[in-house]
């Protein structure tokens, strides 16, 4: 794969690209072998190799300049062809993208693992199996960057033209930078069982696994999970059906003492549709299902954060004398240890059917999960001291709840037909509540995060703007700020004649989130159509970001970008149609805070994915001595369909723009 960058190239210039691209090999070997009538082997291998280029100046800060820099910030050049700059505006946007020399990352993966499986013959279907692998990934960065210097113009009285230089022509650096390195040992072994007879089928395991990852390569100590796994299924006239599991799981970052935690589950399943008394000429399949079981996460734990850790920048002291003084650091406890800390758990409820129509080409899935997550770990807040002189630390104190629909629909017109096309569509609605947050008495229920959805976005409510000197005379004190005509005007909930912390509240839609796909694949005489359509609906996004907000302050106080958005803004002409506040020059601590003027809904429907493919006729790859040979072109995010301006709904946090992708290839199988 090569994929070029919003930039132009700036080889014409230089002795190398400048430009961001990146660049990607892939290898996959997947090989599994019979070696006995009771032994298999396989061997997977997976490498990539991958290369980036980008300016000296970096593409991130090339874009954050981008919106710290007015158009007519400066010209790109002055009128001797040197790259024209200000003392406040000192990274010339051109010299920056090619002037300012390359950086380039290499990064090394290689996956690898092999599998043995060897059936024991003094038991029938008693086997042994066992897996071992290897996972490595290497990353280092060249810096080639380079400083280069600007020229500010300005005519004198005289009409005369002077030159001042802004920086240096530095020499081009060479150095590099480990990334990282980073190894995964796994190893599993276990004991199966299978066993059919009468009706009756029955399969049952025993597994072991170490999982070891040593993370970083710079002498951190290693992250070690290791299971012990036993589960059983058990099938009787494919009729009725029954699985259940116990995980013994152990996390090295724990207390010893809790370092083991015990997660079991059962599985219970009905098959309607095998019963002799069940007859319909409409349904072909129609069975139900339930599970509930416990689950345990280490992912929010952290590293060895039970253990009494000091940093080595405390408070200064000093020592000499009052005209040579000596200052020393100091060590300290940054933060509290928890001697209790334990895994979050999960318990997890989830009832589905599943329905076959017309030959079972229409199946039909629908499922309703509940899971209540335990012991999650979140600051304390009440019991705590307020003079304690360390940072408090997490504690499995929390309670979170997520309930929901999946529903899916497939429809295949049959394999057997010329022409096969397939069509799937799911939907999933979830709702999350915070059940349990350690939160302090608030003053107003509206206040209160306990029982709102996880991640529930809390502000100021935006109730338009001050439009007459008669909204101002009425308005309610605001701490430290003094509202002008043009900004945005908020409620005041408590009625207390002021706007702070005591106004804020829940914002935003707070019913459940909705995600929706649909896919279609079509074939026909070696033709193949493939679609991916992808959205959701009820998700809020916030929108006071850098590529939403107006003239906000860069280095060496700048002052940034406008853009089209901002023409709507509130004056004495437009007060009754503005769609934006007035103007500010960098951060307005009243109209860029959080509010609900700034949380839109981020709906979206995308065409995620649309490939076109051909597979040779079989007999002309059969002449090169080949088993295959297909021809493909696809493209990624085609069309996005949203009511967001300037962000990306799936990736609201980055200023970079989504990328439409199109790749082309063969693929040959031997």
């Amino acid at each position: 794969m090569n994929q070029n960058g919003f930039l132009k190239s700036g080889k014409s210039m230089n002795s190398y690209e400048t430009n961001d691209y990146a660049e990607r090999y892939l290898i996959r070997a997947n090989v599994d072998v019979k070696a006995t009538k009771t032994t298999t082997l396989g061997v997977n291998i997976f490498t990539r190799i991958r290369e980036l280029n980008q300016p000296g100046a970096t593409v991130a800060t090339i874009y954050n300049n981008l919106y710290y820099t007015p158009n007519n910030a400066y010209p790109v050049v002055d009128p001797r062809d040197s790259l024209a700059g200000t003392l406040q505006y000192r990274d010339n946007l051109y010299g920056s993208a090619f002037n300012s020399g390359y950086r380039r990352a290499f990064d090394r993966i290689l996956y690898s693992d092999v599998a043995l499986r060897q059936e024991l013959p003094f038991i029938k279907g008693l086997y042994a199996k066992g897996i071992a692998s290897f996972n490595y990934s290497f990353g280092q960065t060249i810096n080639r960057s380079k400083t280069f210097p600007v020229y500010s113009m300005s005519i004198g009285a005289a009409n005369d033209t002077t030159y001042s230089q802004i920086g240096t022509a530095g020499a081009q650096a060479n150095s590099i930078t480990y990334n990282s390195q980073n190894r995964q040992f796994y190893m599993e072994g276990g004991l199966g069982y299978d066993w059919t007879g009468n009706q009756h089928t029955l399969h049952g395991e025993l597994i072991y696994n170490i999982d070891r990852s040593d993370i970083g390569g710079s002498g951190d100590l290693p992250v070690l999970n290791k299971n012990i796994l036993n589960t059983y299924s058990y099938n009787y006239a494919d009729k009725y059906f029954g699985d259940v599991s116990v995980a013994y799981s152990y996390f090295n970052r724990l207390p010893e003492a809790n370092q083991w935690g015990m997660f079991p589950s059962i599985g219970l399943g009905w098959k309607l549709s095998s019963e002799n008394w069940f007859s319909s000429n409409a349904i072909d399949l129609l069975k139900i299902r339930a599970s509930y079981g416990k689950v345990g996460n280490n992912l929010n734990i952290g590293n060895f954060t039970y253990l009494v850790d000091y940093a080595e920048n405390g408070p200064l002291f000093y020592t000499g004398t009052s005209t040579t003084p000596t200052s020393s650091a100091t060590i300290r406890e940054p933060a509290l240890v928890n001697s209790d800390l334990r895994w979050e758990s999960s318990y997890n409820l989830n009832l589905g059917v599943d329905i076959g129509l017309l030959n079972n080409r229409l199946s039909l899935s629908a499922d309703y999960f509940n899971n209540n997550v335990k012991d999650n770990l979140i600051l304390r807040r009440s019991g705590a001291s307020t003079v304690l002189g360390s940072a408090l630390t997490v504690e499995n104190l929390g309670e979170l709840k997520y309930s929901g629909f999946d529903i899916s629909a497939d429809y295949n017109n049959g394999p057997e037909k010329k022409f096969n096309y397939s069509v799937n569509a799911n939907v999933g609605i979830s709702q999350s509540k915070m059940v349990f947050d350690d939160e302090l008495p608030v003053s107003y229920s509206y206040m209160a995060r306990t029982g709102q959805p996880v991640n529930q976005a809390f502000g100021y409510v935006a109730d338009g703007f001050y439009n007459t000197q008669s909204d101002l005379d009425n308005a309610p004190i605001i701490e430290g700020y003094t509202p002008q005509l043009g900004d945005i005007k908020f409620k005041d909930l408590n009625n207390d004649g002021r706007i702070d912390i005591f106004d804020e509240t829940a914002l935003g839609n707070k019913g459940p989130r909705i995600f929706y796909g649909l896919s279609f694949m079509a074939k026909w005489s070696g033709i193949e159509f493939s679609m991916l359509w992808n959205g959701s609906q009820n998700n809020n996004v916030w929108t006071n970001v850098l590529n939403n907000l107006e003239f906000q302050t860069g280095a060496n106080n700048s002052i940034g970008q406008a853009s089209e958005m901002h023409l709507n803004r509130w004056t004495a002409a437009t007060a009754a149609t503005a769609t934006y506040p007035r103007l500010s020059l960098g951060y307005n601590p009243n109209n860029h805070r959080a509010s609900s003027f700034w949380l839109k809904d981020g709906s979206y429907i995308r065409l995620k994915n649309v490939e076109l493919a051909y597979n040779l006729p079989q007999n002309w790859v059969n002449a090169i001595k080949l088993k295959g040979a297909r021809i493909f072109i696809n493209g990624l995010n085609l069309l996005t369909f949203t009511q967001l301006e300037n962000m990306d709904p799936e990736v609201t946090a980055s200023l970079l723009p989504n990328t439409r992708v199109f790749n082309c290839g063969l693929n040959l199988k031997f």
